[in-house]
């Protein structure tokens, strides 16, 4: 079907681009390579949630709600790795 969304994308200009390669996906964080023709969003078209955080080229970027549910970043033209990892307040140390 179409109409279904990847669970990783590129959204730019309102437009999608199913051009993210998984590395690792494992139930606490999501390891992944994409190369992005503009500046636009990488969706995980997963819930958003407190504890989820994400990172770019190993720097952490403001993780946000994408279409109210999804969680993303912004992401700027080029080649980029991005890792999304779920780390709960009650785990991470002070």
């Amino acid at each position: 079907n179409s109409d279904v969304l990847p669970l990783v994308y590129l959204k730019i200009e309102n437009k999608i681009f199913n051009a993210v390669k998984i590395v690792n996906f494992q139930p606490n964080k999501i390891f992944l390579e994409f190369e992005a023709p503009g500046e636009g969003i990488l969706v995980f078209n997963d819930a958003f949630y407190s504890g989820w955080r994400g990172f770019m080229d190993e720097k952490e970027k403001k993780l946000f709600q994408v279409e109210d549910i999804f969680k993303g970043i912004d992401i700027e033209a080029g080649v980029h790795r991005a890792v999304f990892k779920y780390m709960p307040l009650f785990a991470t140390p002070f």
